[in-house]
């Protein structure tokens, strides 16, 4: 699955889940399966702005295999869940509501 972005819904996709990550450690054995996966796949979009920094492109998509955007789906929902996330992050929950309903239409 290829979700196109630019560069400021991927930084503010970046954020949200940053934050996400780090005010909720995970739990139970599950929950560090959901965060390991998620945790790589926020390092590849920070790896990507970082590197967007020095090049001058319009878009950056995020790749994601099956089982990364499966495990999205059930921590974003799962995070969610715990506390609402748009007080703070109104944009940023906007863009990852986004990317949770894609994968739900590929995938649901």
């Amino acid at each position: 699955m290829n979700i196109k972005l630019n560069k400021a819904r991927l930084e503010a996709l970046h954020v949200i889940v940053g934050a996400a990550l780090h005010t909720f450690p995970p739990i139970s054995m599950s929950d560090k399966l959901l965060y390991e996966i998620v945790d790589k796949i926020n390092d590849r979009m920070r790896d990507k702005i970082r590197k967007a920094t020095y090049n001058n492109q319009v878009g950056w998509g995020l790749k994601l295999n099956s089982v990364e955007a499966k495990a999205y789906y059930v921590w974003f929902n799962a995070i969610s869940d715990r506390v609402q996330l748009a007080e703070h992050y109104r944009y940023e929950s906007i863009i990852a509501r986004d990317i949770v309903n894609l994968i739900d239409k590929e995938y649901g």
